[in-house]
């Protein structure tokens, strides 16, 4: 069964330039009269059995594939963490930290007049300025107390 160079690598599992460097090394080969190379199956694996080229069999080629897988993790991994980075600065951290205290602080700095109105349209009786002195001094102690 003659195949094309796709078709060999594809059914062998590995790329196009791997199987022109395995013609080179001498794996068998018909080049048709456009010039283009055709393989017979039954002879390349009969090739790669005696150079022990077959599939995964070779120790050196599982090495170089896990180096490369290596590598493409290491890789992608980098990528990913600069792209985090890219995405979430520190200084950006900060920055939204500090003005959400600053707004949480002059919201609760508001509490007691806003309660002051409130227990004064109710009617409710009672000295207002002590109240608002307690919820005051409260809030201030929550808000310092780092």
């Amino acid at each position: 069964m003659k195949m094309t160079q796709s078709e060999l690598a594809a059914k062998l599992k590995t790329s196009v330039t791997t199987l022109r460097n395995w013609v080179i090394s001498g794996m068998p080969h018909e080049k048709n009269k456009k010039g283009r190379v055709t393989f017979e199956l039954k002879k390349v694996m009969a090739w790669l059995e005696k150079k022990g080229k077959k599939g995964e069999t070779n120790e050196k080629l599982k090495q170089a594939r896990l180096a490369g897988e290596i590598y493409s993790a290491k890789l992608a991994e980098h990528k990913y963490k600069k792209k985090i980075s890219q995405h979430v600065r520190a200084e950006d951290v900060e920055h939204a930290a500090k003005s959400f205290k600053t707004r949480l602080q002059n919201r609760m700095r508001e509490i007691p007049k806003l309660a002051r109105k409130a227990l004064e349209t109710s009617g409710a009786k009672g000295n207002l300025k002590e109240v608002e002195k307690i919820i005051s001094r409260e809030i201030e102690l929550v808000l310092c107390d780092e």
